[in-house]
């Protein structure tokens, strides 16, 4: 028999989990900011998209080799921030104009991918679900890969909500407080991704937990 009252502490737990300080609402935030809407959704659909692999990582059971061998874990980690570092470098060139015909669709792309690749290169988030997961079983009857499954496309659901209102009011709020595309700070505000990047980079390097 399912029980709804644990779904619903489920979908209020991620929601707040969601917008506590991170590595993927503080990229989303500064890049609504710094270059509007739409690059911060298309990169959140992305960082969304790389929650479904550490999903079926739980559901398959291989989150535990990354408990029980710490050292593939650290290696993966610190690829992560070399790859976040490595957008950081390129996020401090300034924008260019692409093609019209074809330059949008290419930039769609490469934000997308770009944000399911950071997405996958913490493999503390496959830790975090198996850590959460089993906390939330619903069901006296369906198995526990099908529920943590369940569990996973709604995690990625409410996520993805928090995210797109976290793009459309970090665009709002420098709207208002950048009036003028010319003035020194609206200009500033284009490495303001890149410094989160080294930021993250470094948190994921240093820290010892995410």
């Amino acid at each position: 028999m399912m029980d709804y009252s644990i779904l619903s502490h489920f979908i209020v737990a991620v929601f707040l989990l969601s917008l506590s300080p991170g590595p993927d609402i503080l990229y989303v935030m500064a890049l609504g900011s710094a270059r509007g809407f739409r690059p911060a959704w298309i990169t959140a659909l992305g960082l969304v998209s790389g929650l479904l692999v550490h999903t079926l990582v739980v559901v398959l059971g291989l989150a535990e080799l990354l408990v029980r061998f710490p050292s593939f874990q650290l290696g993966i980690q610190r690829l992560g921030a070399c790859y976040l570092i490595y957008l950081g470098i390129r996020a401090l060139k300034p924008p260019t104009v692409s093609d019209p015909r074809t330059g949008k669709v290419v930039s769609d792309s490469k934000m997308y991918f770009q944000g399911v690749l950071m997405n996958l290169l913490n493999p503390k988030v496959s830790l975090f679900f198996l850590a959460l997961f089993p906390g939330f079983l619903f069901h006296s009857q369906w198995s526990v890969g099908f529920q943590f499954g369940m569990l996973g496309l709604l995690f990625m659901g409410v996520s993805f909500v928090v995210f797109t209102l976290v793009a459309i009011l970090s665009q709002r709020l420098a709207h208002h407080f950048l009036l003028s595309n010319r003035s020194p700070l609206h200009k500033a505000m284009h490495y303001f991704p890149a410094v989160v990047l080294f930021l993250l980079a470094a948190y994921l390097l240093f820290a010892t937990n995410l």
